[in-house]
């Protein structure tokens, strides 16, 4: 009896060691299972926070393409519930039209990529920066409206050139009493203009064709007051100094074989039959 205790006392213990033995194996398995897990999850966390950057730019576009869609969409759909709420329909156009014909490609806005480019941030105030409702912060996005505009400025200033005076302080002979920089030159003695100025003032009177009252009261408007004979007799030193340009001018004019062209039309206002012309059509011709 004792002898068949003993045995199954044994067989009992085995297997419980056997149980161990496999309940060991398992939880040596489950330890390797989670480093190799953990071993992801360490390379998955910054994708994670790669995943939820992506997100936010989803988001911000979503918002952007309702808002454009809005835009875009906006007035138009406006437009047609109107007329149809009128009964009445758009209104086609007669002929061909001037200009641009509807629905053709356009050639787009010239972008002006050659004048210097001035940014302008216009941000979010301090105090805007949250949601008005729980008070969550917003949160910047790599997005932003950008617009442009051209900014055309004139301003009219005085400039003050002042020269340094200096002193020798040795007792050489060939030193003058006061020494200076060179003053800076001038278009024609004692001008009171910038070669800019005067540059910018013949370009109207001869390229743009103003008249002095019309150029002096642009020029008011920016608070210059110059007198018509200030202007004139500016413009008199100009032609002195353009002289031998067009002297040059002249000679090559003259080197041509053909001096001067033109044709001058000049309209009929009589009533004088289908056969009258409405308008006459004169040439004259130099030749050398």
């Amino acid at each position: 009896m004792n002898t068949v205790l003993a045995f199954r006392t044994d067989e009992a213990e085995n297997a419980f060691l056997a149980e161990i033995a496999a309940r060991d194996g398992e939880i040596a398995h489950l330890r390797s299972e989670i480093a190799r897990l953990n071993a992801k999850v360490d390379i998955l966390r910054p994708l994670r926070a790669k995943v939820q950057e992506l997100e936010a730019q989803v988001e911000a576009l979503k918002a952007r393409v309702c808002q454009l869609q809005r835009l875009l969409y906006g007035r138009k759909s406006e437009r047609e519930k109107e007329e149809a709420a009128e009964g009445g329909e758009p209104e086609q156009p007669v002929g061909r039209r001037r200009g641009q014909q509807p629905g053709s490609p356009g050639h787009g806005r010239r972008r002006q990529l050659n004048l210097p480019t001035e940014e302008v941030v216009h941000d979010l105030p301090l105090e805007e920066r949250h949601c008005p409702n729980c008070g969550l912060p917003y949160e910047l996005t790599p997005l932003a409206d950008t617009s442009e505009e051209i900014d055309f400025q004139v301003s009219v200033r005085r400039v003050v050139h002042r020269t340094p005076l200096y002193r020798p302080t040795c007792s050489c002979s060939d030193q003058p009493g006061l020494v200076s920089a060179p003053a800076p030159g001038k278009v024609y003695p004692h001008c009171p203009y910038t070669p800019q100025t005067i540059a910018w003032l013949v370009l109207l009177k001869h390229l743009g064709s103003l008249p002095f009252n019309r150029i002096l009261r642009l020029l008011r408007l920016r608070g210059l007051f110059l007198s018509p004979g200030s202007m004139v007799g500016m413009l008199g030193q100009v032609a002195i100094l353009l002289a031998p340009l067009y002297e040059a001018f002249r000679a090559h004019c003259r080197a041509a074989d053909r001096w001067h062209a033109d044709e001058t039309e000049w309209k009929v206002f009589i009533d004088a039959g289908k056969n009258y012309p409405e308008q006459l059509a004169g040439w004259s011709r130099a030749w050398r």
